[in-house]
């Protein structure tokens, strides 16, 4: 047992340090075929008979727990070498291909990637979604998404139709595509200097007794770079003990919540326990992961912040922009979430096509703006990422609102806060976003929450 969770820690490393290195612009693509070749026991599944008659063997709850876990992060390692290995057509051909082309690549790879979910025992995505994460009930969330998208429509609607009206010239219809680039801009961006990005995040920090670079075993990469990506991300080779923020020199309001989120993820990977097994620091529910970059990045969209922030002179500017920022990202996830959960339950092997016209259909519903089919797989999954984000939403926003009834309405402020944060982090992944939530009292993590926020801000 001992050998495989050192094994899997140095599959892990090795893929974090190589996609750094493309995220940081040192290469262009990730040589994760040599790794995936190097760890082939990992990535071709070959601990799990043994690890399966394992678990079925033990009496101890706690011990077929270790199991399940370990048994989850090897199929990660299977189906992250699958996954990889069907997208090669798709990487290289990029952005020569027509829409439709890719989109049968896109179909092909989905039906491929089913068969291997299928052999690892799923029938399809929804199974093995809730095989991860028993306490979260699918449905209840798709029905909460589709609450959010009828109760933020009325402010959505117009409030999108006004930001339109003001920023496009074109006669033609805004596309999906086109509203991101746009809400990323903001008239505070010239008060967020690239150069001063740190310093704001260590201001925000400070009083909860963080500061990035002096948290264990953090760096920062952000010297401009040829290739670099955009987005600030946060790497892990070495959990805890190696975590590095790879981040573009960049201003602006949507680079530094970028920024803030990454240095979030950040912080919590800095305080794991060194003395967790593998399964309980590398197996992050992904909401919690999620949920810890946004508890400082919505900061930046926190009334009590704005009127103190760099941003101040314009305040109720900066507090409009928010609010429309949060209903079309919460719109997005929403709109996503009631299209992956029907994708969700497409059999293994199964092609997904019958099911784009529904996408094109949500994605209008949910952004307010025309859509077409094309694309409907790029950015949806049968293991539904959407409700994790949305889950990781919703355990942000509550667990911020929880820390400011203790601690005040600037609770980033109190050292008792940062204290009580270190303690969460300091357990891993030992427990899911919902049970962080019934421990600290704020249970159940609920779209309705996501729906009251939304509102108060617009």
């Amino acid at each position: 047992m001992e050998q495989l969770r050192e094994r899997y820690d140095s599959y892990r490393e090795a893929r974090e340090r190589e996609l750094l290195r493309v995220h940081a612009g040192y290469a262009e693509t990730p040589a994760l075929d040599e790794i995936d070749d190097r760890f082939g026991d990992l990535t071709a599944g070959e601990p799990l008979e043994a690890l399966r008659a394992q678990r079925d063997a033990r009496r101890l709850a706690g011990e077929r727990e270790a199991d399940d876990r370990l048994i989850a992060l090897v199929e990660d390692a299977v189906l992250a070498a699958r996954s990889w290995r069907l997208g090669r057509e798709l990487r290289a051909s990029g952005a020569h291909l027509e829409p439709r082309a890719a989109d049968e690549l896109r179909e092909e790879r989905f039906a491929l990637l089913g068969d291997a979910r299928r052999k690892l025992g799923y029938e399809h995505g929804r199974a093995r979604c809730a095989a991860r994460h028993p306490e979260v009930d699918v449905d209840a969330w798709a029905r909460g998404a589709a609450r959010l998208l009828e109760a933020t429509e009325p402010a959505y609607r117009d409030r999108i139709a006004s930001l339109l009206a003001r920023a496009r010239a074109d006669p033609e219809p805004a596309r999906p595509e086109d509203l991101l680039p746009m809400l990323r801009k903001s008239g505070s961006d010239r008060f967020f200097d690239a150069a001063r990005r740190l310093a704001c995040l260590d201001h925000l920090t400070a009083g909860l007794g963080l500061a990035l670079e002096r948290s264990p075993g953090v760096s920062l990469d952000c010297e401009p770079r040829a290739g670099r990506a955009a987005a600030a991300q946060s790497f892990y080779p070495r959990l805890p003990g190696e975590i590095v923020v790879s981040a573009a020199p960049a201003g602006g309001v949507a680079a530094y919540a970028d920024f803030f989120a990454a240095a979030g993820r950040a912080h919590a990977a800095a305080h794991v326990s060194s003395e967790l097994p593998v399964e309980r620091r590398r197996g992050l529910d992904p909401a919690c992961a999620h949920g810890w970059g946004w508890l400082l990045s919505e900061r930046l969209d926190d009334p009590a912040w704005i009127a103190s922030g760099p941003g101040q002179a314009r305040a109720d500017e900066a507090g409009h922009e928010a609010s429309l920022r949060r209903l079309f990202t919460l719109r997005e996830l929403a709109g996503r979430l009631c299209f992956e959960q029907i994708l969700s339950l497409v059999p293994g092997g199964d092609d997904p096509h019958r099911l784009a016209d529904r996408w094109a259909e949500l994605c209008a519903g949910a952004l307010g703006v025309p859509a077409t089919p094309d694309g409907y797989l790029a950015a949806c999954d049968a293991e539904l990422p959407s409700l994790h984000e949305l889950r990781g939403r919703a355990f942000a926003l509550q667990l911020a609102e929880w820390l400011r009834e203790r601690y005040g309405r600037t609770f980033w402020k109190e050292r008792r806060a940062g204290a009580l944060l270190q303690e969460l982090w300091h357990t891993g992944s030992t427990y899911s976003a919902e049970a962080v939530a019934a421990e600290l009292g704020f249970a159940p993590l609920d779209p309705e929450h996501l729906i009251g926020g939304a509102l108060r801000l617009a």
